[in-house]
């Protein structure tokens, strides 16, 4: 199960994000969102676990402090398939629009 971790600071690495989560259980994988400009933290990111101890840890952790700021720790959202514009829905190529002469 993958879990969302948000307002914690910048300072927060991948291996901070796993051993916060450590008591819980062994963290597979963690992320941490950043700026794609700057590359910094934008304070949220994303642990994920085995089903039974990622709620454990969503239980227990959700809504307590930690360095200083108190964190959310929830289930996170399913990712969502992003349709660019530039196929139809079947897949084809796409259809270019023609103006019509007067």
């Amino acid at each position: 199960m993958k879990i969302y971790i948000a307002n914690f600071p910048g300072t927060v690495s991948c291996a901070d994000l796993k051993s916060f989560v450590a008591p819980f259980g062994i963290a597979s994988r963690s992320e941490i969102a950043l700026d794609s400009f700057t590359g910094v933290s934008r304070g949220f990111g994303y642990v994920t676990m085995e089903d039974e101890e990622a709620k454990t840890a969503i239980a227990t952790l959700h809504d307590t402090e930690w360095n200083g700021l108190r964190v959310t720790v929830q289930e996170a959202a399913p990712e969502r398939k992003l349709a660019g514009s530039y196929k139809s829905a079947s897949g084809g190529p796409v259809q270019p629009y023609s103006f019509r002469k007067k």
